[in-house]
């Protein structure tokens, strides 16, 4: 199966937000904050559980921090990444068989082995074909067609990665 994806920034984007909020201590840090901003609102409201008179310095810190910092910090990283790769932007051509993955882009050509495939990954917007545990090859499946998704889908499952087959989902 033969198939060329653009990745746009804006999808490059949602998959660096994806990829991060899946961490579960990322996970634990939005809660936190998400608690304390709510301790704030409350002690602002004078209904809090915050010893009055003391304004709560430290839960607005870190509620801003988990809540508006580290958002900003991964758009204005995930655009500085993208613009900053060329083979991000180019058009990509895929070719799956069932023995190897051949990527080509206008700047490079690749040929892997599945075998020599460190993981794979499906999302709900992706497939995600790691080289190591972390550079991967991202394949949007919004610029596919339900039967391309169905057919990749496939092949992704009968592969053979280090002496097993598997398409981890997600």
């Amino acid at each position: 199966m033969k198939k060329t994806i653009q990745i746009t920034q804006p999808e490059y984007t949602k998959l660096m937000y994806i990829m991060t909020y899946r961490k579960p201590t990322i996970i634990l840090a939005t809660i936190a904050g998400a608690i304390m901003m709510v301790a704030c609102i409350m002690y602002l409201a004078g209904a809090g559980f915050i010893t009055p008179g003391r304004p709560p310095y430290i839960q607005i810190f870190l509620a801003v921090v988990a809540l508006v910092f580290l958002p900003i910090t991964i758009y204005t990283s995930s655009v500085k990444s993208y613009k900053a790769s060329q083979r991000i932007q180019e058009p990509i051509e895929y070719n799956f068989t069932h023995d190897k993955l051949t990527i080509t882009g206008s700047t490079f050509k690749g040929e892997r082995e599945w075998g020599k495939t460190y993981k794979i990954l499906e999302l709900k917007n992706y497939f995600l074909i790691y080289e190591n545990n972390m550079v991967f090859n991202l394949i949007v499946k919004t610029a596919m067609s339900p039967a391309e998704v169905s057919e990749l889908r496939e092949i992704l499952r009968n592969v053979t990665i280090a002496g097993t087959k598997h398409l981890f989902s997600s």
